[in-house]
């Protein structure tokens, strides 16, 4: 039994692996043909001979081997034990998410480059044929009876963090271009035969698809509905984390424009303005995807939640160190005689004090310091994780500048003292940076000794030993959570019958109608039931 199994596994390893080589050969040729098609004014073969013999060699062999690879592997998802096989889920991620990024590049490329009067055939012919790979795959993966039952939503959730990547990119490079162009009063004294308007009109394509990729798996694919940990890690990552750096880097640019206006006089009216724009489109941007994610997270778990608070508070305690350590290095270079520091120790200075006067009162309002940590949150997972990571992740960093600021003391008693500015200006930047991560390192251990003091000296309730849990669908991320929140050793035992998995609180809440140490839960259309079982 167990050497039939192995064989079914590399088997259907083989197979994906050969369609995925395959499908991607076919899609070469075919994109190579039609970029000849495109091409109107010339021949069909055109002077490029070789660059035809290679585009019809891939068709022509890339074509029927994935036609026959397809088949072969298609015929056999009508048996459930096929359809719950990893390689079938895996294969549809990856196919799905490189043809959607192949495909959405290149008609993007494409038009960009039409907005500038060129026409690329090549660009176009390769969104055309991969778009078309891309849309039967999706069709693969929607099919009632083959559709993968493990790693189903993850294709719909990598491609909605894409699209959103996609919109907000297109974003950022618009309002920068209009703001670019307002402060260079352009829109309104240079409209008639200027070109103001060009940057503003590229990167329109991108915020369309962008937003029409993000919205169809959002809503269309469930995206949003799902309620997996490859989710919501994703959804803190991309639309927590991410956008909240994006925003306060923009807001940093733009409190570090003004800082400049005011006090370098180095600072060019140029220079100025363009910041501004990429300052401006970064923060509306930046808070605009960071408010749409936190209200699709207002309704979720605790944990999830708090997860959130974390990484929001991780990204401004991070730009709060950079602060400090880039403003101490400015400090120092201030101190440095002219030609050794150079002329940007201002320009430092003010990069410095911009971060940290963005970075410490976002991180002062997320993290809330001066509020009474209940018990049962500092007994928290993700909370003394959290901080054993800061403050772990900063000694080290903070060990890091020693060692360097070490090396740059001996290297220079050991070359010949000197002048003491030549010391000062070598080891200003790892000085900067010791007393950034020294603080954070500091704080954070202080706080997790703090709650190891509050918690709750209870352990919790450890009796239940094992859930033997019966559904359907991707359950694998359901196991994992309840094993953290029961402490049991979940066993999964998957169910024909059934292809969507059940919900997490349903589970739950069937789990802790018993005290059982042993008990048997089974998801199906009338819900979920828990029986305690004899130990």
């Amino acid at each position: 039994m167990a050497a039939t199994a192995a064989q079914a596994t590399v088997r259907r390893v083989v197979i994906v692996v050969l369609l995925a080589i395959a499908v991607g050969i076919a899609a070469i040729g075919l994109s190579g043909l039609v970029e000849r098609m495109l091409g109107l004014a010339d021949p069909l073969a055109g002077s490029d001979t070789t660059g035809l013999a290679l585009a019809l060699a891939f068709a022509l062999v890339g074509v029927p081997l994935a036609g026959v690879l397809w088949w072969l592997l298609w015929r056999r998802l009508d048996d459930p034990v096929e359809r719950e096989a990893p390689s079938w889920g895996v294969y549809l991620l990856i196919a799905r998410t490189v043809s959607l990024v192949v495909a959405t590049i290149g008609l993007l490329e494409w038009a960009d480059a039409l907005v500038g009067g060129r026409w690329l055939e090549a660009e176009l012919a390769t969104g055309i044929v991969w778009a078309g790979v891309w849309a039967w795959h999706v069709w693969m993966s929607r099919h009632a009876g083959r559709s993968p039952v493990r790693l189903a939503s993850v294709p719909a959730v990598v491609g909605a963090a894409y699209g959103l990547v996609l919109w907000a990119s297109g974003g950022v490079r618009a309002l920068g271009a209009l703001v670019d162009a307002a402060l260079a009063g352009q829109v309104v004294d240079g409209f008639a035969g200027s070109t103001w308007w060009t940057p503003v009109v590229e990167a329109l394509p991108w915020l369309v698809v962008g937003l029409a990729v993000w919205w169809w798996h959002l809503r269309g694919e469930g995206a949003g509905a799902a309620r997996t940990v490859f989710a919501d890690v994703v959804t803190l990552l991309v639309g927590i984390a991410a956008a909240a750096s994006v925003a306060l880097y923009g807001a940093g640019t733009l409190v570090d424009v003004l800082l400049r206006l005011a006090f370098d006089a180095s600072a060019t009216g140029a220079d100025l303005a363009a910041d501004t724009g990429d300052g401006v489109g970064l923060l509306l941007v930046g808070v605009l995807v960071w408010r749409i994610h936190h209200r699709m997270l207002a309704g979720r778990e605790p944990a999830v939640r708090s997860a959130e608070t974390f990484a929001v508070s991780g990204v401004a305690v991070v730009a709060t160190a950079i602060g400090i350590g880039v403003s101490v290095n400015g400090g120092l270079a201030a101190l440095v005689p002219a030609p050794l520091a150079g002329a940007f120790a201002p320009t430092v200075l003010l990069a410095g004090l911009s971060a940290l006067l963005v970075g410490a009162p976002v991180w002062w309002l997320a993290w809330r310091p001066l509020r009474p940590v209940p018990p049962e949150e500092a007994a928290s997972t993700g909370r003394r994780v959290f901080l054993v990571v800061l403050f772990g992740v900063s000694a080290l960093v903070a060990l890091i500048s020693l060692l360097i600021i070490g090396y740059r003391l001996f290297e220079h008693l050991l070359e010949g003292a000197g002048p003491a500015g030549g010391l000062l200006d070598a080891v200003r930047a790892p000085v900067g940076w010791l007393v950034a991560t020294a603080v954070v390192s500091a704080y954070h251990f202080a706080t997790w000794r703090a709650d190891r003091r509050h918690a709750p000296t209870a352990r919790p309730d450890r009796r239940r030993r094992s859930v033997m849990l019966v559904a359907g669908g991707d359950v694998d991320a359901l196991a994992t959570e309840l094993g953290e929140r029961t402490g049991a050793k979940v066993t999964v035992l998957r169910r024909i019958d059934a292809e969507t998995a059940p919900d997490v609180a349903a589970v739950m809440a069937a789990v802790e109608t018993s005290d059982a140490a042993r008990m048997l839960v089974v998801a199906g259309e009338r819900g979920v039931e828990s029986v305690p079982l004899a130990e």
